[in-house]
Formats: C-alpha cells, sequence, structure tokens
C-alpha cells in the first residue's frame, strides 16, 4: 500500500498485517481492545472533521483550525503553536478544503476582527478567546464575513 499521509503534529506510525493484528488480539486483549477504542475514537474525530468542513464557512473552519492546533500541542488559553507557522497556506487549506489564497484572506480577516494576532516568532496568539471560539462553533452569522 502506498500513498501520502500529512500529519498536524508529531506521530508515530507503525505498518501491521492482518496475521500480525491477529495474534496481537490473541495475546493481548486488553491491548487490542484499548486499540481499537482509540481507532475508533480517531474515526469520530475524522468524521467529524468532515461534517465540519461541509458545514462551515471559511472563518469558521479557520477558527477551529486554531482551536484543534492548540489542542494537540497542549497549549495554554492564549498562545496556539509556534508549530503553526511552520506549516504553510497550502497545508492549511488541503486540510480544511480551502485554497491557500482563502487561508490567507481568512487569516488576515481574524486579525482585522482583532480576534488573533500572528507573528513570525510566536506564531499565532488568540486575542478574544470566547468571540474566537463562538465563531469556531459556527457562530458567525452567514453573509457576513463569509470567504
Amino acid at each position: 500500500m502506498r500513498g501520502e499521509l500529512e500529519c498536524l503534529s508529531e506521530c508515530n506510525l507503525c505498518f501491521v498485517t492482518v496475521e500480525g493484528l491477529d495474534l496481537f488480539r490473541q495475546e493481548d486483549i486488553i491491548g487490542y481492545s484499548i486499540m481499537l477504542q482509540k481507532t475508533k475514537d480517531r474515526l469520530q474525530k475524522t468524521s467529524d472533521h468532515c461534517v465540519d468542513i461541509g458545514k462551515k464557512t471559511p472563518l469558521e473552519r479557520v477558527a477551529s483550525f486554531i482551536f484543534e492546533s492548540r489542542s494537540r500541542t497542549n497549549s495554554d488559553v492564549e498562545l496556539v503553536s509556534t508549530g503553526l507557522r511552520n506549516l504553510s497556506n497550502i497545508e492549511i487549506g488541503d486540510y480544511l478544503a480551502l485554497r491557500p489564497e482563502a487561508v490567507s484572506r481568512t487569516f488576515s480577516a481574524l486579525e482585522k476582527m482583532n480576534l488573533i494576532k500572528k507573528s513570525a516568532w510566536i506564531g499565532i496568539a488568540i486575542s478574544d478567546h470566547p468571540k474566537l471560539r463562538q465563531l469556531a462553533n459556527g457562530g458567525h452569522p452567514r453573509g457576513q464575513g463569509a470567504m
């Protein structure tokens, strides 16, 4: 099996054959159950992400992405991640199903709305946590600021 995989945070990957998985199940049922639960949780998050992309405006998508990135890096409430500055607008756009230009315009709009501050040194700082959270949760009026 060949393909591409893009990770937004550090991860470890392991390819396991069907036979190896079956052997794992036989030898460590508790470990196997934990692995299945983690897989189920990850699939649910992926499903939720796909539904979000279909329902949200670009502003809402990028706001959600900021909070998602913060939770992946265990950052505090105000500072998102220096890791975001390492992602290009193309990579963020691929993840959010947006063109790179839309990603750039959306970050600029969030800055103009005083919801975030971008910095080459620290990444993104959240300026207005409650309003950005409201926007991320779909609280942005349609037709106003949609890209």
